[in-house]
């Protein structure tokens, strides 16, 4: 284990390992079970989306931690 993260673009098979990052992550405050059902259908990372907006995720001894992405909506952006 080095304990060096690095930064990367996402590969678009990651979107299945991606989305369930983050529903672990919302998961981590105190939402309601209903409110989490509802983000997770709300926020869900496709394929198409790593391809086409600039999504980078962190990984340490080749482990996916999480992610992060940018991207243009209604001419502005958003992370």
């Amino acid at each position: 284990m080095n304990n060096k993260y690095r930064l990367r673009p996402a590969d678009i098979n990651e979107a299945s390992l991606l989305n369930t990052i983050a529903a672990r992550s919302k998961a981590h405050w105190p939402y309601d079970l209903a409110y989490l059902d509802l983000c997770n259908q709300v926020t869900r990372i496709t394929p198409n989306e790593i391809r086409d907006w600039h999504f980078t995720v962190a990984e340490m001894d080749e482990r996916v931690l999480g992610c992060c992405a940018v991207a243009s909506v209604k001419n502005e952006f958003v992370i």
